[in-house]
């Protein structure tokens, strides 16, 4: 099972949050992709509510939450998590100090955590010549035991409603009898962590088409090393690229909305947008999951940005969101993957036999048109995962080639074609 772990690419460690990451790697025996989703989710909490994206009539703001899945003691979630808050600590004490929430008890307390302050709470503060800010309040949510929070919110609880509200950007409201809460565009960032087979049993159907996990990227990590005790990080390495970090984010707190470089504008229209929906997920849950991949990767690509220092989306922006995105669809395939029933090796046989016929009838009757990927994995009845699908091409006398083109730009879908004989029986 090692060995099927999904692996990011290199690209996701990419300007400043990136070398902050590497620079924290030797002393932590955390993966450092979930001390990139930590520090990713932590900073975006950090710049406040100011700098959005304007996609089509919606207003996104810059935020991004994660979840980290891994074993218990393997997985090393916490010690991500405390790595990623030894550098954001550097940054500003006090306001991870005070704005930093564990767990989530409610959809009460979090309204509570963001409040606008009270009525009551304004006239004294009039009184005493002051003026309380009302709106864009910021907090960072920590939940180490998301697994309750899951929980919670598919029994129909409000917490979910609020979650969703807050990824979007909107007001959040509590009213009960006692008391009415309100939250004025506040700007809430949320880190999880949780086991695979937490993850898996508490899975609700209910907030899975409602789209509350696919506002998460879901990150799955694990141990990546052993350490002597005496290991130590580069801390006047760490501090400057802190401070530079400190720079940065003051400059995005006065950002409003983010632009695209031109040729990042073209790349991301021509090329990665199409791209990115040729990768559709074949399974319908997995689809669920990442139905707002293209919004959650320009929100990373305008994060790497601010982190360094611009307002200013460029093609390696995109290509690094893309990469984490991407790294977020694996994961969520490998965690579904390991819930699947484990079959006796008769039965896996049989059912690989019965699939490879369906394949084989099914592209021999395409002929040379072939079929794409979506339409092969309907033919096995979305049961298998991208790599068993993989396997069982490979044992079939199969090609790829581009397909015909879709008419709605970009580059044509790429099908696979038979090229054994009419029999389906060995290659020609």
């Amino acid at each position: 099972m090692n060995s099927e772990r999904p692996i990011p690419a290199p690209i996701v460690y990419n300007g400043l949050l990136g070398e902050i990451v590497k620079t924290l790697e030797p002393g932590t025996e955390a993966d450092p992709v979930g001390v990139l989703g930590s520090i990713m989710t932590g900073f975006s909490a950090y710049i406040g509510n100011k700098a959005h994206l304007r996609l089509g009539y919606d207003r996104h703001p810059i935020l991004v939450w994660a979840i980290l899945i891994g074993r218990t003691s393997k997985g090393k979630k916490g010690s991500a998590t405390g790595a990623a808050m030894y550098a954001l600590n550097m940054l500003d004490k006090q306001f991870y100090d005070n704005e930093t929430v564990r767990g989530l008890a409610s959809g009460e307390a979090l309204v509570r955590a963001v409040a606008d302050p009270s009525y009551d709470e304004q006239q004294e503060a009039l009184e005493a010549g002051e003026e309380l800010e009302v709106g864009g309040r910021m907090a960072f949510v920590i939940d180490p035991e998301y697994g309750m929070t899951m929980l919670r919110s598919s029994g129909g609880s409000t917490l979910s409603g609020h979650l969703r509200n807050a990824w979007d950007g909107g007001n959040l409201v509590n009213a009960t009898k006692k008391e009415t809460l309100k939250a004025t565009t506040p700007h809430v960032a949320v880190l999880g962590h949780i086991t695979p087979r937490e993850f898996r049993s508490r899975m609700s159907d209910r907030e899975l088409s409602g789209g509350t996990y696919n506002r998460y990227l879901i990150l799955h990590v694990h141990q990546s090393k052993l350490l002597p005790p005496t290991v130590k990080t580069d801390e006047k390495k760490l501090r400057r690229l802190v401070d530079k970090l400190r720079v940065n984010a003051e400059k995005a707190r006065q950002v409003e909305e983010m632009s695209f470089a031109a040729e990042a504008e073209k790349y991301w229209n021509e090329y990665l947008r199409p791209q990115i929906q040729e990768e559709d997920p074949e399974d319908e849950v997995l689809e669920q999951f990442t139905a707002r991949r293209d919004p959650y990767t320009l929100r990373l690509a305008a994060l790497y940005a601010l982190a360094d220092g611009r307002d200013v989306i460029e093609r390696d922006d995109l290509n690094a969101a893309h990469a984490v995105y991407t790294y977020s669809m694996k994961s969520i395939e490998f965690t579904l993957q390991e819930a699947a029933p484990r079959l006796d090796g008769v039965t896996r046989r049989g059912k690989s036999e019965e699939w490879q016929e369906a394949l084989r009838s099914a592209l021999i009757a395409a002929g040379d048109e072939g079929l794409p990927r979506k339409e092969l994995a309907r033919v096995v009845g979305n049961n298998v995962s991208a790599s068993h699908l993989d396997q069982l091409l490979a044992s079939l006398p199969v090609a790829t080639k581009p397909g015909r083109s879709t008419g709605r730009g970009g580059r044509p879908p790429v099908v696979t074609y038979w090229v054994g004989n009419d029999q389906g029986d060995g290659y020609v």
